[in-house]
């Protein structure tokens, strides 16, 4: 009988005991809550209250990760927007003109952003299962698993097919035609990224057609020139340089110091195209945001054999010398938002490095955009790099289960 009450006040003490522990967290992460909280008005102030003087921002690029730079540089650092240029190509030329996929349960800076999602309340897709579509089997879910569970750098150059060579049976799962049809993987794509779209098949999903995508850009130039920002259209950066150190000797660091523009012009009396030549110096404290997929990512190809925090963009060339962002390559092909060691310079849009997202998603050309203009100005949620933050070994393995649970429980 002893024995029994010595048990009972084991278990009373420790249930007593955890509880205490549960409280003490919760009040410990309380205060962290409101102690963050204060700081953030206390820096968001500090940003209000800055002044930017002659400071310049130039943007390269026509498409919604370029636009969404501008906004961010006006809302998150409260920039001037009549100190901000925006260099495009023609109209046409604007953004990419496939459909825009945006996962409802991963799109918190598209949100942002936009406001709400573009006809939510009807432009909801979610995936059809069809007659032929099997159901993950027993050795597909280890194969999953170990994806999930492997670091990307350790994914180099590997294409889906690869991976999966022993367990074909993925490929006539609904899983796969899920991912054929929002992201619009195959076969030969990246296995990163095919691994990268596994975190986002939360779904329902949205997809908004060319021409919505096209209307969304609209939205944003118009709100960009009402706060007086300059949208230069028809021209083209065809050229930068580079400075790895300022000069002087008072610091070091990679920054753009000139850009090399060229402007198209239409001659009223004649059919004749006449063309002007610019060439622009950045001064300190200028910052400069690239889409580095623009143009056929031709100025990246550019920048890239002068810095090899650049990027390598021969990885991404495909048909017709075309960028594309599914094929297979290595972790650092991509440059980050802000490369190591920049001052000035700043990657967005789908060729730009995240450490999480789906490149070809809404969400990922936005957060990028924060990304690189939070970190460059030190201001917002991703000032120092801290948008981001890698999870625990147990916390990433408890993530990876309710994945693959979540996967094999909805009949995929």
């Amino acid at each position: 009988m002893s024995d029994k009450k010595r048990w009972i006040r084991l278990a009373v003490a420790a249930g007593l005991g955890a509880a205490a522990g549960a409280w003490t967290y919760q009040i410990q992460k309380d205060k962290k809550a409101k102690n963050d909280a204060r700081l953030a008005v206390v820096e968001a102030a500090v940003v209000r209250s800055r002044d930017y003087g002659k400071q310049k921002a130039y943007i390269i690029g026509n498409s919604l990760s370029s636009l969404a730079a501008a906004v961010w540089l006006i809302k998150d650092c409260h920039f001037p927007g009549s100190s901000i240029m925006v260099y495009g190509e023609n109209e046409e030329a604007c953004g990419n003109a496939g459909p825009l996929v945006v996962s409802r349960e991963n799109c918190e800076d598209f949100l942002e952003l936009c406001g709400k999602l573009p006809g939510s309340g009807e432009k909801v897709f979610t995936f059809p299962k069809t007659e032929g579509g099997e159901r993950l089997g027993c050795a597909d879910l280890p194969a999953l698993w170990r994806l999930l569970c492997t670091e990307e750098e350790r994914l180099d150059v590997l294409s889906v097919e690869d991976w999966f060579s022993g367990t074909p049976h993925i490929f006539e799962t609904d899983l796969w035609q899920l991912c054929q049809c929002v992201f619009g993987l195959k076969k030969d794509s990246s296995l990163a990224e095919f691994r990268r779209s596994l975190w986002e098949l939360k779904g329902p999903f949205l997809f908004l057609s060319p021409e919505e995508r096209q209307e969304l850009i609209r939205l944003l130039k118009q709100y960009l020139r009402r706060k007086g920002v300059l949208l230069l259209e028809n021209t083209q950066v065809t050229d930068l340089e580079l400075e790895n150190g300022n000069g002087n000797g008072s610091g070091t660091g990679l920054a753009v110091k000139k850009l090399y523009v060229k402007r198209r012009l239409q001659e009223e009396e004649t059919d004749r195209e006449a063309f002007v030549f610019e060439k622009i110096d950045l001064r300190s404290g200028d910052v400069c945001i690239m889409d580095n997929g623009s143009g056929s990512g031709k100025l990246w190809k550019k920048a890239a054999d002068l810095h090899i925090a650049l990027g390598e963009p021969e990885a991404f060339v495909g048909e017709e010398d075309k960028l594309q962002p599914l094929r297979p390559h290595h972790f650092t092909d991509r440059p980050k938002t802000v490369p190591t060691g920049s001052r000035n310079l700043g990657f967005v849009g789908a060729f730009s490095r995240l450490e999480e997202g789906c490149c070809l998603t809404g969400n990922y050309a936005v957060a990028s955009a924060r990304s690189a203009v939070d970190e460059l100005m030190h201001a917002g949620k991703w000032a120092g790099g801290t948008g981001e933050r890698k999870k625990s070994r147990t916390g990433k393995w408890l993530t990876v289960y309710k994945v693959v649970s979540s996967l094999y429980h909805a009949g995929l």
